[in-house]
């Protein structure tokens, strides 16, 4: 896989500060000041955001509930995939069968590129096109997740 060692380090300088207050960033919450995480042991003063609050707030919240779950729902054109979502919004005891869809799923590779990524970005034949572009925000957080996996991140 593909993953630079500091993607960590990127998501949370990237995520910014609590109190901290970027334009860019008008309108958005800070995961972990939403989900109550303790300030992480890492020294750099930014919050602890466990995985299962990253999935919530930055991976359902961000992508796969705005861009993906439309389709890939129950009913939707790609219920007959094998990534398929049920509506943690609306039941938010469905994320943990959420988080296992995204990481079976994200196992799975293609040409060393995880099979979810690939998808997402055309490089694999996608129904839905092309979601994003490689680097884009949106591949940035699906690829944070995908580290987290092998390398969990546990809160205080």
């Amino acid at each position: 896989m593909r993953f630079l060692h500091g993607s960590l380090v990127l998501a949370l300088a990237s995520s910014g500060c609590p109190g901290e207050s970027d334009a860019s960033d008008e309108g958005s919450t800070d995961a972990a000041a939403d989900t109550g995480e303790d300030e992480a042991a890492s020294g750099t003063g930014h919050a602890c955001v466990s995985n299962d609050a990253f999935f919530r707030e930055r991976v359902w919240g961000e992508v796969l509930g705005p861009l993906c779950f439309e389709c890939h729902r129950a009913g939707g054109e790609a219920e007959q995939s094998n990534f398929v979502f049920s509506d943690q919004d609306t039941d938010p005891s469905q994320q943990g069968k959420n988080e296992s869809v995204f990481i079976t799923i994200s196992k799975i590779e293609f040409a060393g590129e995880p099979w979810s990524l690939a998808k997402a970005t055309g490089t694999v034949t996608h129904s839905g096109g092309s979601i994003f572009e490689v680097d884009s925000a949106e591949y940035r957080i699906l690829e944070e997740m995908i580290a987290r996996v092998s390398e969990p991140i546990e809160c205080p």
